[in-house]
């Protein structure tokens, strides 16, 4: 009876009976660079312990078998940085089969990017007493920096994209700073150890991921010493000239300006 059903309907399309049927639960259509993006598929019927999840990610192309659990297949893609096209496709066992391929069709994920912080720098000026000139630090090269108590700060970084705002937190405050176009400028001065992050608001609101945490570490500026080399604890006075030789060290940080 159905044989001749669909003999009289050659129009019509029948599909095949398979063993088992697959569906995505939580498809979705964007993302933002660095999030995480987990697939899920559920089938029923005689399920297979694993199936097959194909993607293409920068022209390409890569599989990788998602095994089973309780009639769902979960899979995971870290840190994604680019469009993305996905499917599964479960082929038959034996080259005669009634069915071709059972799976989903090609979906595809629209990856935003996020700003990102290209180039940084950092200007410490030491207090005017030192007369130590300033230093330039490089924020790729250094994350942990040692200043003088009461230095000045500034820095200078350089998004990838134009920015609404930014801001930084020192240790538990949130400052806001300057912003001109991809540019982010801003300073601080240092009376404590303090730890650096800072955010980056997009045009479209769209922030950055996991800022670089940078340290600075207080040098403290000791105070001078003294050592008395002579005289000793119990001397004569030369009784001609009434004067009495001294002989000392001193020591300082930043050197003497005045005994």
């Amino acid at each position: 009876k159905n044989a001749s059903y669909r003999f009289i309907q050659f129009n019509s399309e029948f599909l095949p009976p398979v063993p088992f049927t697959l569906s995505e639960i939580n498809q979705k259509s964007s993302a933002l660079s660095g999030d995480t993006i987990f697939f899920k598929f559920k089938g029923s019927g005689e399920l297979p312990d694993s199936i097959p999840f194909h993607f293409i990610s920068q022209n390409n192309k890569k599989m990788e078998m998602i095994p089973q659990i309780d009639k769902i297949y979960n899979y995971k893609i870290n840190n994604i940085q680019s469009d993305l096209k996905y499917w599964i496709k479960f082929d038959p066992y034996s080259i005669i089969s009634a069915w071709d391929s059972i799976g989903t069709s090609i979906n595809s994920i629209k990856v935003k990017e996020r700003p990102i912080i290209l180039k940084s720098q950092f200007i410490i000026s030491p207090p005017k007493y030192t007369e130590k000139n300033n230093r330039t630090f490089s924020a790729d090269a250094f994350t942990q920096i040692n200043v003088i108590n009461g230095s000045n700060i500034s820095f200078e970084f350089e998004s990838n994209k134009n920015l609404n705002s930014s801001w930084m937190v020192l240790n538990n405050d949130r400052i806001n700073l300057k912003v001109n176009e991809h540019i982010i400028s801003g300073e601080f001065t240092i009376n404590e150890n303090l730890q650096l992050q800072v955010y980056l608001l997009d045009e479209h609101s769209i922030p950055n991921l996991n800022p670089t945490q940078f340290s600075f570490y207080i040098d403290e500026d000791k105070p001078p010493s003294i050592f008395v080399n002579s005289p000793k604890t119990s001397f004569e006075i030369n009784q001609q000239s009434y004067s009495i030789p001294l002989n000392i060290n001193v020591n300082d940080d930043f050197g003497i300006e005045n005994i």
